[in-house]
């Protein structure tokens, strides 16, 4: 199962919880869950309609449903963020991808991927 770039668009946190249990619910398993967000060390609300939310509520939420933690890995630091804005950003998102496969780091990115396995490793 995979929810990306969604869960930190749900700013309600009751809501939040909600999407987190019916996602891990549908996961069979042995299954997986892929989530985008964030991840940082606290929550952030970083516009009107986006709040991302930290490792620990993620893990928290998670486990409630029988799902843990397997891995958290960097996904982008160029494609996730306005440079130029608009159609110039959209038309160089080749670039940018591109840019993000050579610069990604544990350090240099600002959304990454989480990991979670459901049941049994």
């Amino acid at each position: 199962m995979n929810a990306w770039d969604v869960p930190y668009h749900i700013i309600e946190d009751e809501a939040f919880g909600i999407a987190v249990a019916h996602l891990c619910r549908l996961c069979r398993p042995g299954g997986w869950v892929f989530v985008s967000d964030l991840l940082s060390g606290s929550d952030r609300d970083e516009a009107a309609h986006v709040r991302f939310r930290s490792r620990g509520r993620y893990a928290s939420a998670l486990a409630a449903s029988g799902v843990g933690v397997r891995g958290i890995h960097p996904l982008y630091s160029l494609l996730n963020r306005p440079i130029f804005g608009g159609r110039i950003d959209n038309a160089l998102a080749p670039l940018y991808f591109a840019m993000d496969g050579v610069l990604m780091s544990e350090t240099r990115n600002n959304l990454k991927l989480l990991v979670g396995g459901k049941g049994a490793r």
